[in-house]
């Protein structure tokens, strides 16, 4: 790599930045790690409970005798490729916290976790306490950047960005691994950051049954801003069942059936609405995505939106035309002058009002747009800006209904 006239060279390991680093790096720790495990039936003192490894990740449980061997097999083995282990981030816990009779001195260097609780991958392994926290530190690290995107004064730019990666995105990883719970008061604090972003890029002041719809999926009316909070029951689930074969195979003594059983996913089924498309989508198991649930969550309330009677019938109106095929291509249109989908930001802000009928705060261009419609059509009952599910995302038609009639323009 040059950087100006220096020239850093890369010489051991996996240059960063490599597509291929993660892969070539797995296939030399994975002949590493075969190694070790046809020495492991003559050398190691006992029998390991099971040796799992992602990437540069590796856990390793057993008696304190066997993975002392297999850490020391294991770097005798990297040492011979060139590799090494970082001892300054390596973690004992030990299983009976800090009562202990583990011999700490068959690990020196290593960090020390009395607590049992441990990040597995990502995942909180341990106490709700412990879980709590891991998804608050996330949040943080999440807050700094929806601080900055709520600065952006492009709204085209901040809600792909917004519903794409810096929302949901941020924690489902500990929607799928933590029991709803157990972080279900910090997954809806993350949801009400979210919605700060989104007020200061929008200018947009959505009341809660408003913010409710922005939160739904663009095909069902909504502007794709998924609650963490809403749909941690539909992560766990989902990955709950999907990989209750691998769970038995970590826990042998378990079952696939007393997988399912679990009291903690029994409790995050029970959170899904009730519904027949949602019970038949569990009961189908395997196979079963978060993504599915979702989408079935969001169907049964926008179905609940046009069943309720204390709602008018241009709000149902409204609903049934956002939830057309196509309705929603303007949304996932990234602004791009190359393909043509490039929106004046003060009108897609004013979209993104319409389909969330949120209230829009003034600017210098709404009194001109109130005052060219006053002029040219009188009198208006409403305005709506729609698109038709067959345009292009840059064609923006508006449907002007006046009286008892109403015509696009």
């Amino acid at each position: 790599m040059s950087i100006g006239d220096e020239r850093i060279r890369s010489e051991r390991g996996v240059q960063q930045g490599d597509p291929l680093g993660p892969l070539l790096f797995s296939l030399a720790l994975h002949r590493a790690l075969t190694r070790v495990k046809v020495r492991e039936p003559t050398e190691c003192p006992a029998p390991l409970d099971f040796t799992v490894a992602y990437l540069d990740d590796m856990f390793v449980a057993g008696t304190d005798a066997a993975v002392s061997w297999f850490c020391d097999a294991l770097k005798d083995e990297l040492e011979r490729m060139g590799l090494a282990l970082s001892l300054d981030k390596c973690i004992i816990t030990p299983s009976s916290g800090a009562d202990t009779l583990v011999d700490q001195s068959r690990f020196l260097g290593w960090l020390w976790n009395p607590c049992r609780n441990l990040k597995v991958l990502g995942a909180a392994v341990g106490d709700e306490i412990f879980s709590k926290a891991l998804v608050q530190k996330r949040r943080q690290k999440a807050k700094r950047i929806l601080s900055r995107l709520g600065q952006l004064s492009n709204v085209q730019a901040a809600l792909p960005i917004l519903r794409s990666c810096a929302g949901f995105a941020k924690l489902v990883h500990n929607s799928r691994t933590s029991p709803p719970s157990s972080i279900l008061d910090e997954l809806a604090a993350f949801d009400d950051d979210v919605k700060t972003a989104f007020v200061e890029f929008s200018q947009l002041t959505p009341d809660s049954p408003t913010w409710a719809r922005a939160q739904r999926t663009t095909g069902t009316g909504g502007l794709g801003l998924r609650s963490s909070a809403k749909h941690a029951a539909a992560a766990f689930t989902a990955s709950s069942i999907n990989t209750a074969t691998l769970q038995s195979k970590i826990c042998p003594d378990m079952t696939e059936a007393d997988v399912l059983s679990e009291p903690q996913l029994q409790e995050a089924i029970g959170r899904l609405p009730r519904s027949e498309a949602l019970a038949a989508l569990v009961a189908e198991g395997f196979g079963l995505s978060q993504r599915m649930l979702s989408r079935t969550i969001d169907r049964a309330d926008a179905d609940s939106e046009l069943l309720d009677r204390r709602l008018p019938d241009h709000m149902k109106a409204h609903t049934q035309l956002s939830c057309t095929g196509g309705a929603d291509s303007w949304i996932h249109a990234y602004p791009s002058a190359e393909a043509g989908t490039v929106m004046d930001s003060e009108l897609f802000r004013l979209d993104c009002a319409t389909s969330s009928r949120s209230v829009a705060e003034q600017s210098c261009h709404l009194p001109i747009v109130k005052v060219v419609l006053g002029r040219l059509l009188g009198p208006c009952a409403g305005l709506q800006l729609r698109r038709r599910p067959h345009a292009a995302p840059r064609s923006c038609q508006r449907r002007v209904i006046c009286g008892d009639s109403s015509r696009w323009c």
